[in-house]
């Protein structure tokens, strides 16, 4: 007969292996071991959280790394293993998908050339539709000094990563600009910092 709440007794057997591991000294045996069946039986249960990105699997194996070292972390009284877990997971695809842009030189080789996923995370629907809305006008605010007609609601919706995210150099042909390096410096300066502030308010990056 199957049991009809498996979840809980789940959470209960994640939150022994990461007491178990807590008991054992870093890099010994035992806590290894614990952690590894940890990692396992939360790939396993079907409840980490998901999203169709490029950068998804290196993000994870950095989570899962975290969890290694770090089981100490963890707290029974603010929410289950699994919560914990998914709590840093989304914390760092999103960290990563409004990170900065690298120098100018490099964003035009290598950013015009990342591939959009297809299907916008759940995770970022909010931050899309408060792009699209910018309720504080904070974004048509911020313009370029020497095109005020270019805001940075315009070039985020422009870079956000989605099937109709554009590259830097498609951007510099689309508002006629002197060389890439005018749309990546004015996103770097005025347009990422707004961001971000952005993503702390809602608690989703660390301040």
């Amino acid at each position: 007969m199957c049991d009809a709440h498996p979840e809980p007794q789940e959470d209960d057997e994640l939150q022994r292996l990461i007491t178990e591991a807590c008991s054992y000294p870093p890099k010994s045996f035992g806590r290894r071991r614990a952690l590894s069946e940890l990692v396992s039986r939360v790939s396993q249960s079907g409840r980490l959280w998901q999203e169709n990105t490029p950068y998804y699997e290196d993000i994870l194996q950095k989570i899962w790394l975290y969890v290694c070292q770090n089981p100490e972390a963890y707290d029974a009284e603010r929410g289950k293993v699994v919560t914990w877990i998914n709590y840093y997971l989304k914390k760092r695809l999103l960290d990563e998908c409004i990170k900065p842009p690298p120098p100018p030189q490099v964003a035009s080789d290598l950013i015009g050339n990342l591939p959009a996923p297809q299907d916008i995370p759940p995770m970022l629907e909010d931050v899309l539709q408060w792009i699209e809305t910018d309720p504080d006008e904070k974004l048509r605010s911020a313009v370029m000094k020497s095109r005020p007609d270019i805001n940075c609601q315009m070039i985020l919706l422009d870079r956000f990563p989605r099937p109709s995210c554009i590259s830097w150099q498609e951007i510099t042909d689309k508002y006629k600009l002197p060389g890439v390096s005018k749309a990546a410096m004015f996103c770097k300066r005025n347009c990422w910092p707004i961001l971000r502030d952005f993503g702390q308010a809602q608690g989703y990056l660390d301040n």
